[in-house]
């Protein structure tokens, strides 16, 4: 029987499965395969052999709203078990090693788990790195709803951002059963945006290498930025755990702790104020790294020792106006008049377009 695992519970416990299965390939293996619900195939992508949606019937046998690991409160693991048995292909059969609510974070598949990022599936051109995501959380479900921060704390919290960070996008994300709707209006803000219900696990992943930054409530979206390297602000009861343990990649993390049983009568300007700070210090990070950057681009440019064709071509179809390099230097900065005038009228380029521009380079220094 071929070897497949389930992932119907929490999300935050896909991130698990998905490292256990990564350290599986990682022995050379057969790859297994896994049933699960739409939109978390993304986890998948490369380790398992075949993937399988849940059929219709999972969403009347089971409810949604009591998700819990990797299972149901007050299902057993023998019923999903023979459930999803009964439901796979012949010659595929629920995994022994299945995990379901028996285990905790700190013992799940314990030594078995190797945690990455996952690879963007598509790459979104026009796209600045200046998001700050805010992920509003609003469970509805009586077994998640106690940890529902106050919707005007994020409408407070939208606002100052919108106020402080002026260059930047205030993005809300989430989906309409999982978090507060909040609209453009509410806010009276232009550089807000609201994303509720408007993307895709795997559209949040493509969106990830142009955030600066995450905010909201400890929860699946958090771990998610942590583990995709965005540097990420949590309000929650369980600091330890969200900023080292389940921190895989040591990305920078802020953190406001409240009392497990507080979230629902939230407030704090106190907290708003250290969300602000968190990012501004982010955002002074982000100059140095520019800076170096920057630094790597001149010393390859003198390198070359000229500029082809191709690389004049790729610079002046850099569109929009895009990120300054360094606060402190006009639009028509010196980096421009170093680098010969290569960037001609536009603004100094983005990162991305940067290590494009590095990578290009190179390519015709090798082929020179």
């Amino acid at each position: 029987m071929k070897e497949t695992f389930l992932d119907v519970g929490e999300l935050g416990w896909s991130l698990y499965l998905s490292a256990h299965l990564r350290w599986l390939k990682s022995l050379n293996k057969p790859l297994p395969s896994v049933m699960l619900l739409p939109g978390r195939e993304v986890f998948y992508r490369g380790l398992v052999e075949k993937v399988f949606f849940v059929p219709d019937d999972f969403y009347t046998t089971f409810d949604l709203g009591k998700q819990d690991r990797f299972g149901f409160l007050g299902t057993s693991p023998g019923m999903l078990r023979i459930y999803a048995d009964s439901k796979l292909p012949k010659g595929y059969q629920i995994s022994r090693r299945q995990a379901f609510t028996d285990d905790s974070w700190r013992t799940v598949f314990l030594g078995q788990k190797i945690f990455e990022p996952y690879e963007p599936g598509a790459t979104l051109p026009g796209e600045r790195k200046n998001k700050i995501l805010i992920f509003p959380r609003c469970r509805k479900a009586e077994h998640f709803n106690h940890r529902n921060i106050p919707q005007f704390f994020y409408v407070a919290l939208i606002r100052r951002l919108c106020e402080e960070f002026k260059d930047c996008t205030i993005r809300s994300m989430g989906t309409k059963n999982g978090a507060y709707e909040i609209a453009e209006a509410e806010t009276g803000k232009e550089n807000y945006s609201n994303f509720i219900d408007k993307s895709t696990i795997e559209e949040l992943i493509n969106f990830t290498p142009f955030a600066i930054g995450a905010v909201g409530a400890q929860s699946f979206p958090l771990k998610l930025m942590l583990l995709q390297g965005v540097p990420s602000f949590m309000i929650g009861h369980e600091r330890d755990r969200h900023v080292h343990f389940e921190n895989w990649q040591r990305t920078r993390a802020g953190f406001f702790e409240i009392g497990k049983d507080d979230y629902n009568s939230f407030y704090s300007e106190d907290c708003i104020d250290k969300i602000v700070e968190f990012f501004k210090e982010e955002k002074m990070n982000e100059i140095e790294y520019l800076k170096r950057i920057k630094a790597t681009l001149q010393i390859a440019l003198r390198e070359s020792g000229y500029v082809s064709p191709k690389l004049t071509e790729v610079v002046e179809n850099i569109k929009g106006r895009l990120t300054t390099l360094n606060a402190s230097e006009p639009p028509k900065s010196k980096f421009m008049e170093e680098c010969g005038n290569m960037f001609c009228d536009i603004e100094p380029p983005t990162m991305c377009d940067l290590y494009a521009l590095i990578t290009l380079i190179d390519k015709y220094k090798a082929d020179k």
